[in-house]
């Protein structure tokens, strides 16, 4: 986007979609509410309102961890867990890494929706790019409570919806996500 138009990537503020959702993650780990044993198993259908999030990954008995769930970009998942995190440490989160997130406690948008980067929250290419710059500088700091959100973008990239990106020999952290808006995530 930068290379074709860098005012676009600088100023076009848009849903981030599923790119979101490492970050998600961080905010269940942050306020405290990712139980221990957080698995789900997903059914493929979820409908929020007027929004058909259907997951698309491979259908499966067995329940999903954090980092299948993320590696995998399960909708379901996180939708059922981020109606637990309290607003405004969603925002807190989410604004700490560059997200446009100061309306997060909008009472007509559903919390759960905003998680999955579906509606209020917004950010540009650009930031979205510095977003995750500042994820793998956070990656240097070892810093244990962010292991599952590490682990599941390496499994994203291993054998989930970003393996294309993988390269023999390579260790790969990855995350696809299609913004609604403009599908340029």
């Amino acid at each position: 986007v930068a290379a074709w138009n860098r005012k676009v990537a600088d100023n076009a503020l848009a849903y981030p979609g599923s790119a979101i959702k490492p970050f998600t993650l961080i905010a269940l780990i942050d306020a405290g509410v990712l139980p221990p044993s957080a698995d789900w198993i997903c059914s493929g259908h979820l409908t929020i309102g007027s929004h058909n999030l259907a997951c698309t990954h491979p259908k499966s008995a067995a329940p999903l961890d954090a980092v299948s769930a993320l590696a995998y970009s399960c909708n379901e998942y996180f939708a059922h867990f981020a109606a637990a995190i309290p607003p405004d440490r969603l925002r807190a989160v989410l604004t700490s890494y560059g997200f446009d997130a100061a309306s997060i406690n909008a009472p007509a948008d559903d919390l759960r929706l905003q998680a999955l980067g579906e509606t209020t929250v917004r950010i540009t290419p650009t930031r979205l790019l510095g977003a995750y710059r500042k994820l793998a500088v956070t990656r240097l700091e070892n810093r244990p409570s962010l292991q599952l959100v590490f682990r599941g973008m390496e499994a994203s990239a291993e054998y989930g919806t970003s393996r294309a990106a993988t390269i023999p020999n390579w260790r790969i952290a990855g995350k696809t996500g299609t913004g609604p808006e403009y599908g340029w995530v």
